[in-house]
């Protein structure tokens, strides 16, 4: 069985704070945030044999290192 992950590395990318104020105490996260001209995310596509653990990084055809990939859903039908 093989899945397709990813790594995600958000170094300088800007941080948006989100709180939660549903318990007694609030709580802050900070999210990364695309705004416009600032640092992407930097993803890199594996895809990784759950048996033997082994990591196979998916090469990306395009120039630079800023580009927004978009995953999509698992497609049952698909072996």
């Amino acid at each position: 069985m093989t899945l397709l992950a990813y790594r995600r590395d958000i170094t300088g990318v800007f941080a948006s704070h989100a709180s939660t104020g549903l318990n007694a105490f609030e709580t802050v996260d900070y999210l990364p945030f695309h705004k416009v001209g600032t640092q992407l995310d930097r993803i890199e596509p594996v895809f990784v044999d759950v048996r033997s653990g082994r990591q196979i990084p998916v090469q990306l055809n395009g120039r630079g290192k800023n580009r927004y990939i978009q995953f999509l859903a698992w497609h049952p039908t698909v072996r």
